[in-house]
């Protein structure tokens, strides 16, 4: 219920953080629908309409809870980003002076090519820094 006078505030629950959702059964007030989160919040909502809260269940409930990994937000992300920044995307990082600023390379850690064709981590700067391994025979 919203009181004139009285600044909203606005508190967001991240999808990952909800645990359950639960619908009762309307009420004089309205249509109550309950969240509760895996860190033990828990959070109230009384809805105008029980046809909006059911639409505001079953969204909350698909969004928190897919049925498989390609239901997730992240695999419906489609960023604004040109064909060119996409194609580009590691030139947004020097690498060199990302290393630099680590102070690597080091007497411990190198610079190395291994990935220059993203053979051995597909999700990773062509550049890596590998640590020294000396055999002592």
């Amino acid at each position: 219920m919203e009181v004139s006078g009285v600044a909203r505030k606005e508190t967001w629950i991240v999808l990952h953080h909800i645990a359950n959702v639960e619908k009762l059964p309307i009420t004089s007030l309205g249509c109550p629908l309950i969240l509760r989160c895996k860190n033990f919040w828990v959070a109230h909502f009384v809805l105008d309409s029980d046809i909006v809260c059911h639409d505001v269940y079953n969204l909350l409930l698909n969004l928190s809870q897919p049925a498989l990994p390609e239901d997730l937000c992240a695999f419906s992300y489609n960023p604004k980003s040109s064909k060119e920044m996409k194609e580009n995307g590691w030139k947004l990082i020097d690498p060199i002076s990302d290393f630099g600023r680590m102070g690597i390379p080091n007497r411990y850690w190198i610079i190395t090519e291994a990935n220059r064709n993203y053979e051995v981590l597909l999700s990773s700067s062509t550049l890596l820094s590998s640590q020294i391994l000396v055999w002592y025979v």
